[in-house]
């Protein structure tokens, strides 16, 4: 397995993450999602394709999971974010993709498909 974006200290949800983050000789996994999170209402933070995450005025950067829980509520949400695995095969069906939720577990699954290949 390649692994093209090393977990991030503390943060294994995959708001942290954009784009590939491992691959292996079937399979690719990405960052997947558009994340708003409101404040006073307003949905401040989306995906920014050059550092992950991009913040509106006056709002302080989300540093790791615990901080991530600790600012925001489940109902502050307004969308989703995740990890999908898929074949890197030249036409993949991205509709077949398996969808997980935190960095650990998508290494994990990597690591299972790449045995299951071998085997």
């Amino acid at each position: 397995m390649k692994v093209l974006q090393k977990k991030k200290k503390g943060c294994n949800e995959s708001f942290f993450y954009n784009g590939v983050i491992a691959e292996t000789s079937t399979h690719i996994a990405v960052a997947c999602g558009e994340i708003r999170i409101a404040v006073n209402g307003w949905g401040v933070m989306v995906w920014s394709t050059d550092d992950g995450v991009e913040y509106a005025d006056g709002v302080n950067p989300v540093v790791d999971d615990e901080d991530l829980k600790y600012r925001f509520k489940p109902e502050d949400w307004q969308y989703n974010n995740w990890f999908e695995i898929y074949s890197n095969a030249e036409d993949p069906t991205p509709f077949n993709a398996e969808v997980l939720h935190e960095y650990d577990d998508v290494i994990d699954r990597l690591n299972e498909i790449e045995r299951e290949v071998i085997v």
